[in-house]
């Protein structure tokens, strides 16, 4: 969870990223995860707690952040949790976005093994 976060911090450029969360017990836990790769890669984190994902979008859009993630695994079974990325516009990210996020993943995931060998 903190690598993709880290990962959206550097496709959103370390600038506003909006956080929410839903009310599975993993939650918190997740939402540290969370702001720890957000932080670390210099974005600016408004954490609205817990709310439903299309509130996470509205408030994307009302503090003109860069992007955000609703911390939820939707109708899934309550012991899992996912993140959903946000872009400025208060979207989901499209396909061609999207490809760009896992392409900075994969990028990181290589240099972080590279560094281990």
């Amino acid at each position: 969870m903190t690598r993709f976060a880290q990962a959206f911090g550097t496709y959103v450029g370390a600038r506003t990223v909006v956080i929410g969360r839903d009310p599975r017990t993993s939650g918190e836990m997740v939402k540290q995860a969370v702001t720890a790769g957000l932080l670390s890669s210099g974005c600016r984190i408004v954490d609205i707690g817990m709310c439903p994902v299309p509130t996470v979008q509205l408030l994307v859009r009302h503090h003109r952040a860069h992007g955000g993630i609703a911390i939820t695994a939707s109708h899934n079974p309550a012991e899992w949790n996912a993140l959903k990325f946000i872009g400025r516009d208060g979207f989901f990210l499209n396909t061609g976005q999207a490809r760009e996020l896992l392409d900075i993943i994969t990028r990181e995931n290589t240099r972080a093994s590279a560094a281990r060998r």
